[in-house]
């Protein structure tokens, strides 16, 4: 009975790893393909290489795995939704793709195979986790007697069915990537050809003319220019779908006269409170979790720990505002701990020097410190003073602690003060002061607790609501937004390039809802919403733009356009500067000097390198580089960030060593890395797999 049991309740663990199985193919899918999405008909979640995935096929295994996972006793939030949803795309993806590539290279697991896996002493781990008695060996014998008693029992027959098909698919998957595996190396020369890249030094200068030399106002540009660039680059001006909006937001929160009416409402209990004889119902009744535990003054907020530390047992306390709320404490019991309870601060005397006299007149300092603020009600401000003239340094609030917890020095000066003392001496910190703030105590209480959080009452809430109203009543197509918005008196805020597949946008919390309004096929520029209401706000939207897949329109590329436009216009002043003072050259300081530069260094930088000194980050620069010749000034060179003249004066190369066994080892594994990614690219532009899962979950 206990296997049975185990196997009933596997069934959502089943589920997550048998996804999990699939290594790199499946967590790719999970995080990448929504980027792949568009379009997408009503009651469709998606589809594979053409082949339709039905919503409610996809909702039935949805909710079926949905209550595996809530029969675990997990909380079924959001976060949770997200991954049951994630792991049954991800079976689609499996039965759709994965095993078709399983089945064409003839990956399968022979009868034969598969016995061994499920009825020996061999078997998969999974069989032998699952068919296990409890602090017993495992029993080969067990697992063909449980699946013969229980053939006509479906709810374990699918239990152990979806097991073995997790045992093949494990299987499969590993024999695949052992497969991928075996078809990669690295040769000598891709070795050689790594090791002189990357060690490989050059030596030289460079002289730089900047684009920002050459200011933003002198170059024009203009439409016709900035067009021609985007039909010139057009794969560099790719967008997808997009939606920019300009939306005003109320945020629901609580009015003084709520704060007030939480107070009063709590006060009304007090009477109540004191008079329970079950002060654990009373608090759970009022919505509060009954804590039991006895606590010291250090387990408590600091708001209310002096104040119930000091009240008489059966007494009530509050309301007590403390973290956002209101609370009433009642001290239903007192007793003595076996350790002391501790407050104390601390800071460190610096010692001005390395001599043990330097350490003594620390320790002098310490102690005269310590009698300024033995007396001190305010110590702690006193030492914060003191730390900003240099005389302590890291005045600290220790808190409240157990008298055994710090370091063993420091235990043994507290065990040795008494209440209020201070004390300067030599720690394992340094040469430390040490005051108690608070008498030492061993008490110890219990408390019951009843707590209102504060929010804003349902009037409050009216209120907002009715200002958002009157803003929407004073909306219509004709009218500007932001005049609109500065007239009610709420600020216009906006979110741009909102994707069709995202969940939360930027400055809008729990904004699902408003994705899908936004990407409802009838929407238009200018568009109003309704009021959406939110967990914290109520939200107003307009559509600003409406972005579509394709190449980027002069409007929305015009920032980045503009400055790739004017940056070519640049860089044929400052190769014309270069030009006309390269035939009379003969160093790089001759150049620079001519062109009102400097000549820069250039030391030991690889062929591996991503930048070169004092020119910025540009791969093909450093190309250039090493492309150039032998103490020869090089032409101009366009890079990212401006103009350049290179000159190269020696390039060392570094001997090979004797074994590169290592490095070999390492190439493979970095290549292998790469050969799965490149497989998975493969099967995803092969396959055209979409995801609308967005739309319904």
């Amino acid at each position: 009975m206990a296997i049975i049991s185990k196997l009933r309740r596997s069934g959502w663990v089943l589920g997550v790893i048998l996804v999990s199985l699939l290594l790199f193919v499946i967590s790719d899918f999970i995080t990448n393909y929504n980027k792949y999405t568009s379009g997408g008909s009503k009651g469709e979640v998606g589809s594979i290489s053409g082949d339709k995935i039905k919503l409610d096929e996809f909702d039935a295994k949805y909710k079926l795995m949905l209550s595996q996972y809530e029969a675990t006793g997990q909380v079924v939030d959001d976060n949770a939704k997200t991954q049951v949803s994630n792991v049954v795309w991800n079976q689609f993806i499996q039965e759709r793709i994965i095993e078709k590539e399983y089945e064409k290279l003839g990956i399968v697991v022979p009868t034969d195979e598969a016995a061994v896996l499920l009825y020996t002493n061999d078997a998969h781990p999974l069989i032998k986790q699952n068919f296990s008695q409890q602090n017993t060996e495992f029993d080969p014998t067990i697992v063909r007697k449980i699946i013969d008693q229980n053939k006509k029992n479906a709810e374990i027959t699918g239990q152990i069915n979806r097991l073995i098909k997790q045992v093949f698919l494990e299987t499969q998957n590993r024999k695949y990537t052992s497969l991928i595996a075996k078809s990669l190396y690295a040769t000598s020369l891709d070795v050689e050809d790594d090791y002189f890249t990357n060690t490989t030094n050059l030596k030289g200068k460079i002289v730089s003319l900047n684009f920002i030399s050459i200011p933003d106002k002198d170059i024009k540009v203009t439409d016709s220019e900035m067009q021609a660039y985007i039909n010139n680059h057009k794969e560099d001006f790719k967008q997808e779908n997009l939606r920019d909006i300009d939306y005003a937001s109320w945020y629901i929160t609580p009015t003084k006269d709520d704060t007030l009416a939480v107070k009063e409402d709590l006060a009304t209990e007090i009477s109540n409170f004191n008079q329970t004889e079950n002060d654990s119902i009373f608090v759970t009744i009022n919505n509060t979790p009954y804590d039991a535990s006895y606590k010291s003054p250090g387990r408590l907020p600091v708001e209310i720990s002096s104040m119930v530390m000091n009240a008489p047992k059966d007494s009530v306390l509050g309301p007590i505002y403390y973290q956002g709320g209101f609370s009433l404490f009642k001290v239903t019991n007192i007793k003595e701990d076996s350790l002391a309870s501790v407050h104390a601060i601390k800071c460190e005397v610096p010692v001005k020097g390395n001599t043990k006299q330097d350490t003594l007149n620390a320790i002098v300092e310490a102690k005269r410190i310590a009698s300024e603020i033995r007396t001190s009600n305010n110590a702690m401000d006193v030492l914060n003073k003191k730390s900003t003239i240099g005389e302590v340094i890291n005045p600290y609030d220790m808190g409240w602690f157990n008298e055994t917890s710090q370091p063993t020095d420091i235990n043994k000066i507290i065990k040795g003060m008494g209440n209020g003392d201070a004390i300067g001496a030599k720690t394992i910190f340094g040469v430390s002061v040490i005051k108690l703030v608070a008498p030492k105590s061993k008490k110890l209480i219990q408390l019951a607790e009843v707590r209102r959080g504060i929010e804003p009452l349902q009037s409050t809430q009216d209120n907002i609501y009715n200002k958002a109203l009157e803003f929407t009543n004073l909306l219509s197509e004709k009218v500007d937004f932001e005049k609109v918005t500065a007239k009610a008196g709420v600020a216009k805020a906006i979110a741009k390039d909102i994707k069709e597949s995202d969940i939360v946008i930027m400055g809008i919390p729990d904004s699902k809802e408003i994705v899908r309004w936004i990407y409802n096929d009838d929407r238009s520029i200018g568009d109003y919403s309704e009021i959406f209401t939110l967990s914290d706000r109520l939200v107003v939207v307009r559509i600003a733009k409406i972005k579509k897949e394709g190449t980027k329109s002069l409007d929305d590329a015009r920032e980045q356009v503009e400055t790739l436009v004017r940056n070519e216009k640049k860089a044929a002043q400052l190769k014309l500067q270069f030009e006309k003072v390269l035939p009379n050259a003969k160093t790089m300081e001759d150049v620079a000097i001519a062109v009102k530069s400097i000549a820069q260094p250039i030391d030991a930088i690889t062929f591996g390198a991503s930048s070169v000194p004092f020119a910025g980050s540009d791969p093909k620069l450093v190309g250039y580089l090493f492309g150039c010749k032998l103490n020869k000034i090089s032409k101009p060179f366009v890079s990212r960030e401006g103009v350049h003249v290179l000159y190269v004066e020696s390039i060392v190369k570094q001997q090979l060593p004797t074994t590169l066994t290592t490095r070999k080892g390492t190439l493979y594994s970095e290549t292998k890395g790469r050969v799965y990614e490149n497989i998975l690219n493969s099967l995803k532009k092969s396959e055209d797999v979409k995801d609308f899962r967005f739309k319904f979950y």
